[in-house]
């Protein structure tokens, strides 16, 4: 899926006033992407577990939304490589896990989520060309498995009783 970046840009966690994540509210989704951006994203950013790439507003006074990134590996059993005609003889696989995504719930539909998956999605397929990765993978809620959807990502299993592990080959978005 196309998304025009050009306007917009990231920045990591560690360049911005950590008093905007005071304001920032997805409670879209079991407040799942506030309590990461509150509690977790900070320490885990600073200790070089996860990268935290914030989107501001123009005055740089408000996060309109953020992704966390980290290097993963992830299992695909033969069936599921089956089904999507993926032609590997092993099932351990290198993937980078989106493990956060979201947007501030005052400037959701204005397409900053479509943004910040694109640019997710472009950050991994340049590590991928240097670093050799497979796919990229993620934990979706119920809510958001459709926008997951609708940049290709499929369904590889479930995670818990509220979580699907999605995922996409990094060569068929190149």
């Amino acid at each position: 899926m196309d998304v025009d970046t050009s306007p917009l840009e990231t920045v990591l966690l560690d360049t911005i006033d950590l008093d905007l994540i005071n304001n920032f509210s997805c409670e879209s989704q079991d407040n799942v992407i506030n309590e990461f951006l509150s509690t977790q994203a900070i320490d885990k950013h600073n200790k070089n577990i996860v990268k935290t790439h914030i989107l501001l507003n123009d005055d740089s006074t408000r996060i309109l939304g953020y992704f966390s990134l980290f290097l993963d590996h992830i299992t695909v059993g033969k069936g599921h490589r089956e089904q999507q005609k993926w032609d590997f003889a092993q099932k351990l696989f290198p993937s980078i896990r989106i493990q956060a995504l979201g947007v501030d719930d005052n400037f959701q539909k204005k397409g900053h989520g479509d943004f910040l998956l694109a640019t997710a999605m472009d950050y991994c397929i340049d590590i991928a060309k240097t670093a050799g990765c497979t796919f990229i993978n993620l934990e979706a809620t119920e809510d958001s498995i459709t926008f997951y959807e609708r940049f290709e990502f499929v369904k590889a299993g479930k995670k818990g009783t509220k979580l699907t592990v999605m995922l996409i080959r990094i060569e068929d978005i190149e």
